[in-house]
């Protein structure tokens, strides 16, 4: 009996003969094994995933901008958005970049948004803070003068 070696494509096998290779169909009823916890072409459905798909099909609609136009952009294949949004395409860090750059945002600040992490502003500088009572007196002053400088205006 000749040895089994395995084809380049999955549904056959090679078998040595007397001089020659014949191509076996591979058997209809083997089925792999299917492990439902780990599957690396889907992307998972914990929150934080969930949480950055939709604000990117968030920012996609504020664009108002086809899946297509943006595809022709980024230079993927036709269907690659929806399948990303469906969940069916792994979303990658590549993916994120190309919308921020497609769309006009910073990736960072989506990720960063998406898992909970934010940047808290920068404190102002001191004396930058005004009371409410401060901002009045610095309103009415402003207005006072410049009435004032219309007034002499029309009066010369």
């Amino acid at each position: 009996m000749g040895a089994k070696l395995q084809a380049p494509g999955r549904d056959s096998h090679l078998t040595r003969g007397p001089g020659r290779l014949r191509q076996i169909p591979a058997s209809r009823n083997f089925n792999p094994p299917v492990f439902p916890e780990y599957n690396p072409s889907v992307m998972g459905n914990d929150s934080e995933n969930l949480r950055l798909l939709d604000l990117l099909r968030e920012k996609v609609l504020l664009a108002r901008r086809s899946h297509r136009e943006l595809e022709r952009e980024m230079k993927l294949g036709h269907g690659t958005i929806g399948n990303l949004f469906r969940g069916k395409t792994e979303l990658r860090l590549r993916h994120v970049a190309m919308f921020g750059r497609a769309l006009g945002f910073d990736p960072v600040e989506l990720l960063l948004e998406a898992y909970g992490v934010y940047r808290p502003d920068p404190p102002p500088p001191p004396g930058l803070v005004l009371t409410r009572e401060e901002l009045r007196t610095l309103v009415q002053e402003t207005v006072r003068d410049a009435v004032r400088e219309e007034l002499d205006r029309y009066r010369s």
